[in-house]
């Protein structure tokens, strides 16, 4: 119970006080954007303001990406990544991205780091950077199988990360949806649930960083799985690479993290 009130009264002050001019109490967003203020992912602007509703850049999302994952960034070694990636403020953070594979260049070698991302471009990259299971348990009503962003998009509308009702691919993807689709990743790993749900902030602590979130669902010994029979996994850059592909019901499945291929299996085995 005591636990309950702690985390109840931090809710509470992080709701009501004002991280950025422009983001009110009634923002749908502000429990995201200010939790991720407190603990230095985002940033506002010149003016104090959030500016929600704005585009994000391919730049911006990378910063907040390492910053979320935690990364202590080495700006002698993480520059020059990219023909139209020097030196620059985002450098770091793009080169960075790029090497734990998160991200790609357009088929020129370039980056375009001030190119606004589409929903479809966003939810890849962050849910490849924070280690979200895929799944195609539901889909929104305007993507069909045969897209390429298809399972992430049904991944995204299957465990409540954004908050629509059609999926919008090419739609340039804002920075409260951004801000709110990684809280919600964050929140949802931390309970251990499947599905957001807005009841699961009650014991959600406010405090925890999101890098200490993910320590325990990204980071987590090989050896717990390998009486499972799961030997092709392993660990590059921190991120877990060849993953074992599930097929199941004419339909394959590949997993971010051993845990969420584990979940997948037992799940089947209880259902079927």
């Amino acid at each position: 119970m005591q636990k309950f009130f702690i985390a109840l009264a931090a809710f509470l002050i992080f709701s009501t006080v004002l991280a950025f001019s422009d983001i009110g109490p009634k923002n749908s967003h502000k429990v995201a954007i200010d939790y991720l203020q407190k603990h230095g992912i985002v940033a506002g602007f010149a003016d104090g303001e959030f500016k929600a509703n704005q585009s994000i850049t391919r730049a911006e999302l990378a910063k907040i990406l390492v910053k979320v994952r935690g990364i202590q960034t080495d700006t002698k070694r993480f520059r020059n990544c990219f023909p139209d990636v020097g030196a620059e403020w985002f450098a770091v953070f793009v080169c960075q991205a790029k090497h734990q594979e998160w991200i790609a260049g357009y088929p020129n070698s370039t980056f375009q780091p001030a190119n606004f991302l589409n929903r479809a471009e966003a939810v890849k990259i962050i849910l490849t950077a924070l280690g979200v299971g895929l799944d195609d348990f539901s889909q929104f009503p305007d993507v069909v199988s045969t897209d390429w962003f298809a399972i992430f998009a049904a991944t995204t509308h299957s465990q409540n990360l954004l908050d629509v009702t059609k999926f919008q691919a090419n739609r340039a993807i804002t920075r409260g949806e951004v801000a709110e689709t990684i809280f919600r990743i964050l929140v949802t790993k931390d309970s251990g649930a499947d599905v957001f749900d807005a009841n699961l902030l009650a014991n959600f602590n406010l405090i925890k960083s999101p890098s200490e979130i993910l320590a325990g669902s990204l980071d987590f010994p090989y050896t717990d799985f390998t009486n499972l029979g799961i030997t092709n996994w392993e660990v590059k850059n921190g991120i877990w690479t060849l993953q074992p592909t599930l097929e199941f019901a004419e339909k394959k499945y590949q997993f971010a993290t051993p845990q969420n291929y584990v979940a997948a299996l037992q799940k089947i085995q209880t259902h079927f």
